[in-house]
């Protein structure tokens, strides 16, 4: 038979479920997980195209990427019905408790509460041309869009019928079990009859009004009778009645696009597109009861369900699965065209045959999932895996065992040769009906091999193996194929006449002639997927990924998305098989055949949403520029684009300018684009959506992150101005500290001088030096060496401690004493002396402090005396080291006139020293140091004089 006749036969066999538009359409399901087990009543899009359903636990938005639940404040109960919407896109809705609410920027609230008066069992809804809401139930209520009732009009009976919206605005009501028609327009509320035949009494019915091709009809729902009803005349036309309307005794009709839906209290649906007739159609979805039928702003229908989502159909003229398959899916697909057949592998390790629209089973012995199955045109066997190699008889369906070994890949090279590539390596089968096959390796690929492919051009095979890619000729010579000097690991292969496509993990596909990689193809759309199979096939390049089918041209140009448009689901693709204008794809919900040459709808252009912007968690308006403080800033955008036709094939493109150099593209697989810790300045964020080659408008926000105070210029020339003023006022600081620093040591220094003069002045060395004169002319030798030896230790020590600022206190001690033997020598033993400083130990005190009060006391107060001389000095220890000095002299006052008649210059030589001295020290030390003079008397007569030294003290460590 002629090959294009087999083709016929083909087509005629495997698309008569397809051309008859017998099947039920393709479908996905929204909500499957969040829905389960929940009654979804009604579903409305809002002003954003944002998805809203109605079920029996409450309110649920869905915005592309995600479901949540809103509530109804001061709501007595959860579910509500009845969705609707005005030309603001405004939703109202009502309650069992006659509660009607308003939904609006998704926030709901409660809007109208029934009056005892207007409540009936049934409550319905609709808007009017003028947005005026009208709620029917005993009465007929118009409320305005401000909230007030304009107008009621009474029922008189039970309640109104449903609304009906004509095509020109206006809303009509029927009331039951009459022959009055309420209308709602522009102009109010307005009654009227309808016109009837008088064989058909309407004391009994209850008129549902729908559209269909262009037309107005009406149902009973009682009698089930249809008529044909002409809206401007008020005229009802009996029609033949549909059996689609009387398989449940309470129905619901669906009426948009043109198209009509019927449901009702069981499972499945009706769809009318043509006139009414006596025939009805298929029944659809039969396992699932639909609740409600909605057709979205994309032309997408929405079938809401109880307990299994919503049903979205994106197009009517594409089919369904042939047969589900849920408990054992089907994992590998093989026909060719000279055989109106289709071979099925499963899971389950089952070999399937589906001809004449029934499916018969081959093999059902199977140990493992049936990956692939391998064959060509005038080759009598099929190849495959279950377990084991295997190969059926295509004439008589006879299966027997080819060999035990896993089969990764098989070509066929001959009507009675083949190739496999096994887990033991290469092999060559030959076939023989009389002598069975025979096996022989082949030498040098004994690794495992995944995938073997041929192209008549070279006459290599290309063999892809655990250790890379290889290129054999028919001799058995082979050599590995590099990519920039890399070893090659396809994920899948296939080959055209001339040249061999191999995919790689990145998902880019190396094209390959001969024995070389010649040419690099970069498919703009499957970056971050594998892809698992390859056909070329017309000039294009089928390609699979887990979850999608792409068509790409030569250069790898998106020409086509098989996904959701054709009704596949979310879950898996397991296979796909291409033979003339049918593709047909086996997944996670069956096997499904599509034809090719039915003509794509335009693909829209698509659109884009900034649904948020945050900055560090806190929201911004996406419609306002930002101003934001300085700091590291973490800014977060959420996306998303109202489709969910082309959600899959939808790809975000997006720029932060003033961060980024190039735009990133990211799949349509969640919203949030976030940049971390951004620094000081202007950005805008630029983003786009792109669909098979089709761009949104580019949507802009812009931000400025604010540069810290530190940061900016007048800052830093305020600080750099206040950091010399500093400076300046430091150095200043510190040379006038060093300057009174120099001063004070000057002049602590002129004053130890002072000192130094005033204890080694010229009347003490004189009186010093006649006293041991003395002692020399008396012949008291030991003694005047005595004394020697004290005036020279008292001189050396002077002069040793005059350049210290500190000296140990029993240095000091020592050194008064010494001072104080040869004093004693000049007052010819009549001074006694008595000093106290027991328990004083390990401080350091300024030296010469003390010798010029001791000299005063002498001088001033015990030289004049008469009679005995006492000489009391005692020190005491705190935090500071007190010294009192204590004699039994003449008293100040006489040694003061005493001074005057002798013109002495003593206390001008040595006292302002000491003060000026006791001063620095106190500036120094930070405290308070000096002396004090006390006049001691007796019965008003002066009987000595008390000096008291506080001196700073060093301790020693």
């Amino acid at each position: 038979m002629p090959r294009l006749h087999l083709g016929l036969i083909w087509i005629c066999c495997l698309l008569l479920p397809v051309g008859l538009m017998a099947q039920q359409p393709g479908y996905f399901i929204l909500g499957e997980a969040e829905f389960k087990g929940l009654q979804v009543y009604d579903v409305i899009q809002d002003a954003r195209h944002d998805y809203l359903f109605s079920t029996n636990e409450g309110i649920y938005v869905y915005d592309y990427n995600d479901f949540r639940k809103i509530g109804c404040a001061q709501a007595k109960s959860t579910a509500v019905f009845n969705f609707v919407k005005d030309s603001r896109g405004v939703i109202y809705c009502s309650n069992i408790n006659h509660q009607v609410f308003r939904i609006e920027d998704q926030i709901c609230q409660p809007w109208y509460e029934l009056l005892p008066d207007e409540v009936s069992a049934d409550v319905s809804l609709a808007v009017g041309q003028d947005d005026m809401l009208l709620v029917a139930a005993r009465k007929v209520i118009a409320i305005a869009r401000q909230g007030h009732v304009v107008d009621r009009v009474d029922a008189h009976t039970r309640y109104w019928g449903l609304p009906y919206t004509a095509s020109n605005g206006s809303v009509f009501f029927h009331l039951p079990g009459t022959d009055t028609l309420l209308r709602y327009d522009r102009s109010g509320f307005h009654t009227g009859l309808l016109r009837h035949p008088a064989s058909d009494s309407l004391s009994q019915a209850y008129l549902s009004f729908f559209d269909l091709g262009g037309l107005t009809h009406a149902v009973d729902q009682s009698s089930k009778r249809m008529f044909q009803f002409d809206i401007a005349a008020g005229n009802l036309k009996p029609m033949p009645g549909n059996a689609a309307f009387a398989r449940s005794k309470s129905i619901r009709i669906y009426s948009l696009g043109h198209r009509t839906w019927i449901a009702g209290t069981l499972p499945g649906t009706f769809l009318l597109d043509a006139p009414l007739g006596a025939h009805p159609q298929e029944l659809w979805f039969e396992n699932a009861f639909i609740s409600d039928v909605y057709l979205d702003h994309e032309g997408n229908w929405l079938l809401s369900t109880f307990d299994k989502g919503v049903l979205v159909v994106p197009n009517l003229e594409i089919p369904d699965v042939i047969q589900s398959f849920r408990d054992d899916p089907i994992t590998a697909l093989y026909a060719d065209a000279q055989r109106p057949e289709l071979y099925l592998g499963s899971s389950k390790g089952r070999l399937l045959r589906y001809r004449d629209r029934q499916i018969d089973t081959l093999s059902s012995t199977g140990m493992r999932a049936i990956e692939s199955i391998h064959g060509a045109p005038g080759f009598p066997y099929l190849i495959y895996d279950d377990g084991g190699i295997h190969a059926v008889d295509r004439a008589n369906g006879a299966v027997h065992r080819v060999a035990d070994m896993v089969l990764k890949d098989a070509l066929v090279t001959a009507p009675d040769q083949a190739f496999f590539g096994t887990n033991l390596g290469l092999y060559h089968c030959q076939w023989d009906r009389r002598a069975g096959t025979t096996l022989r390796k082949i030498p040098g690929l004994g690794t495992r091999v995944h995938f073997i492919e041929s192209c008549p051009a070279s006459s290599l095979l290309i063999v892809s193996t655990s250790v890379g890619l290889y290129a054999c000729d028919s001799l058995g010579d082979m050599h590995k194929v590099l990519h920039e000097g890399q070893d090659i690991f396809p994920t899948a292969m296939h080959a055209d006449d001339e040249r061999v496509y191999a995919a790689t993990q990145n998902g880019d596909i190396l094209v390959i002639q001969g024995d070389r990689v010649t040419a690099t193809i970069h498919p703009n759309q499957t970056q971050h997927q594998i892809l698992r199979k390859l056909v070329v096939r017309h000039e294009a390049i089928w390609a699979k990924s887990s979850h999608a089918i792409y068509q790409f041209g030569k250069q790898g140009e998106l020409l086509k998305n098989i996904s959701r448009i054709h009704g596949f689901p979310d879950s898996r693709i397991y296979d796909f098989l291409l033979l003339d204008s049918l593709l047909w794809v086996s997944h996670a919900r069956g096997v499904q055949a599509v034809d090719l040459r039915m003509r794509d709808a335009e693909i829209s252009r698509p659109q884009l949403r900034l649904d948020a912007v945050s900055a560090n968690g806190a929201s911004l308006s996406p419609a306002i520029p930002a101003d934001l403080p300085s700091g590291p800033t973490k800014i977060q955008f959420q996306l998303s684009s109202p489709t969910l036709r082309n959600k899959e094939s939808l790809r975000f493109q997006y720029i932060l300018k003033g961060y980024d150099s190039d735009w990133t593209t990211k799949p349509n697989d969640g919203r949030d684009i976030v940049y971390n810790a951004l620094a000081p300045g202007n950005y805008t964020f630029e983003a786009r959506a792109e669909n098979e080659g089709r761009f949104s408008p580019t949507l802009s926000y812009s931000f400025a992150i604010a540069t810290p105070i530190h940061a900016r210029g007048w800052f830093v020339g305020l600080a750099i101005l206040l950091g010399i003023s500093l400076m300046a006022v430091v150095f200043g600081w510190q040379l006038r500290r060093q300057r009174k620093k120099a001063q004070q040591i000057n002049e602590l220094n002129a004053s130890k001088l002072t000192a130094i003069q005033s204890q080694m002045n010229p009347h003490f060395i004189f009186n010093a030096l006649n006293s041991i004169q003395d002692l020399v002319l008396k012949g008291d030798v030991e003694n005047s060496y005595s004394y020697i030896t004290t005036f020279s230790n008292l001189v050396r020590s002077t002069l040793l401690y005059s350049d210290r600022d500190f000296i140990d206190f029993d240095d000091e001690l020592k050194l008064l004493q010494l001072y104080l033997q040869l004093e004693q020598l000049r007052f010819k033993n009549t001074l006694a002396c008595h000093i106290e400083a027991e328990g004083i130990e390990d401080i350091q005190i300024p030296p010469l402090l003390i010798q010029p009060f001791v000299e005063n006391a002498l001088l001033h107060g015990l030289l004049h005396q008469q009679g005995s001389k006492v000489l009391h000095i005692r020190f005491t220890l705190g935090d500071a080291l007190t010294c009192t000095i204590q004699d039994n002299g003449i008293g100040r006052a006489k040694a003061r006139a005493i001074r005057e008649r002798q013109r002495s210059d003593h206390e001008s030589f040595s006292g302002k020293a000491i003060r000026k001295r006791f001063d620095i020290l106190s500036e120094i030390f930070q405290g308070q140091f000096g002396y004090t003079y006390e006049d001691l008397q007796e019965d008003g007569q002066a009987t000595g004089t008390r000096v008291t030294l506080r001196i700073p003290i060093r301790r020693e460590f």
